[in-house]
């Protein structure tokens, strides 16, 4: 857990938006964040609420317009660039340790190597090629 506010995620799809922001399912969204597509439950976010809106129906929806009208009050935060690092830091750390549980389930090492990196090819060395 962190010593950010609660997220909350204001939108038209609950499968969608947990797929694209954490790879999981609605059921599997940890505590610090909160998927919200009740355009009632938007009204009643509190003063000062740290608000994500994702949109995919391709059509303004009743949640998106709640939203609108939240955001012309002025009372509600984005998330900060650190805020969203911060976030992507703990996907990546979730990610490993969920793939290190499964090496290990099947008998593999506790820790993966990562690869070394790719030794890069001098320019002079590439050839031109012409499209045509």
């Amino acid at each position: 857990m962190s010593d950010w506010p609660i997220l909350h995620l204001v939108t038209d799809d609950r499968r969608e938006v947990a797929f694209v922001i954490l790879a999981c399912t609605p059921d599997e969204i940890p505590s610090f964040l909160r998927i919200v597509t009740d355009p009632l439950e938007i009204q009643r976010l509190p003063r000062g609420a740290m608000v994500q809106g994702r949109w995919y129906s391709g059509f303004p929806s009743l949640a998106s317009i709640a939203l609108q009208d939240r955001r012309r009050l002025g009372d509600l935060v984005g998330p900060s660039s650190e805020y969203w690092d911060w976030l992507m830091g703990w996907v990546q750390k979730r990610d490993a340790d969920l793939l290190a549980a499964a090496v290990a389930a099947c008998g593999g090492p506790a820790s993966v190597e990562p690869p070394a990196p790719v030794a890069q090819i001098p320019e002079q060395q590439i050839p031109k090629t012409r499209w045509t």
